[in-house]
């Protein structure tokens, strides 16, 4: 496919983190002949611009972008066929985070692969282009799991699962070396229920009480008539000591809030006009998700992001428009 792609609209953004202070024209090189215009650009959250970088257009449409070489030069590349933003997501511009899903800010961390490649540039340089946000909130993907340390986590276990404030919030649903995690110190063991949310920091102890007495009123019963946990897992009451807990962190894998892109995946501005020339595909794309990331098929994220940037660049690389098969 002729165009910039992955890593040429990646380093146009200043994969180092950071961005010339000066206009790019007076160092840029076109790399083919054609009239461009560089045109520069900056997007605010705050009173402070963030950076500012260049963006190539002509007549409106996205022909390329620049990119600082190794040499320190920074060079122009036009892209006849389109300029495919695949940039990660926001997850690793605390900013964008804290203006848009700050719910995405009390986990315990971001995990994403590779490290340090969500900052948001792409998003930014497609907002300096006219492009805007997708319109609808954005769906954290964040996991309960096993802290640093750790040996397992309650879901491990199907466990009873509280907050900090002693109340059961979910089905546990999900064997284990439960002795070695008391040894080693990240798990707690306790002959009193007392003590054991003493050790955890439960902030509110008879609600903790409450919640396991409820719970062992429908371990008796056999079904979890509250939050629907498989029945299976419903055969042990919490009586007997000593009783054992683990804390259980919540890491956020990455934060679905991407570009306002209609089903040619084109890049669109606030009153879903496609700008000509730009596209986005995985993360970066938006319009996918809102509000809640869903776990029913599992791997939808990897498998849109496979799945779409292969066919863009197929359709872009024919000249053809996406189509869609019904099943």
């Amino acid at each position: 496919m002729a165009g910039v792609g992955v890593a040429g609209i990646a380093a146009a953004a200043g994969m180092a983190g950071c961005a010339p202070s000066e206009p790019l024209s007076s160092t840029a090189e076109s790399g083919e002949s054609g009239a461009t215009t560089t045109v520069k650009h900056s997007w605010e959250v705050k009173p402070e611009p963030i950076t500012d970088i260049a963006e190539t257009v002509d007549a409106g449409r996205v022909v390329g972008a620049i990119a600082k070489g190794e040499d320190g030069v920074y060079r122009q590349y036009n892209a006849g066929k389109g300029v495919v933003l695949c940039t990660g997501d926001i997850g690793g511009n605390e900013e964008m985070v804290e203006t848009f899903p700050p719910v995405s800010l009390r986990p315990d961390g971001i995990f994403y692969m590779p490290d340090g490649c969500n900052d948001a540039l792409g998003h930014q340089m497609a907002l300096w282009c006219g492009a805007d946000f997708q319109h609808d909130p954005a769906a954290p993907m964040t996991h309960a799991v096993a802290g640093p340390g750790q040996v397992l986590s309650c879901q491990d276990i199907g466990w009873l699962m509280v907050n900090r404030d002693g109340r059961r919030f979910v089905d546990e649903n999900t064997p284990a070396a439960i002795e070695a995690g008391v040894e080693e110190g990240v798990m707690w063991k306790a002959d009193t229920l007392e003590d054991l949310a003493a050790q955890l920091g439960i902030k509110g102890t008879d609600t903790f009480l409450a919640t396991v007495e409820r719970y062992n009123t429908l371990c008796a019963e056999g079904h979890d008539r509250d939050f629907g946990k498989d029945d299976k897992w419903m055969k042990s009451s919490i009586v007997t000591p000593p009783f054992y807990a683990t804390k259980v962190t919540a890491i956020t894998m990455t934060i679905q809030f991407g570009l306002n892109c209609n089903d040619q995946l084109q890049v669109c501005d606030a009153d879903d006009n496609p700008i000509e020339g730009l596209y986005a595909a995985g993360n970066t794309c938006g319009n996918f998700f809102a509000c809640d990331y869903p776990l029913l098929t599992p791997g939808v994220s990897h498998g849109r992001d496979i799945t779409f940037g292969r066919v863009l660049g197929e359709a872009l690389a024919k000249g053809e428009k996406i189509t869609f098969e019904e099943a």
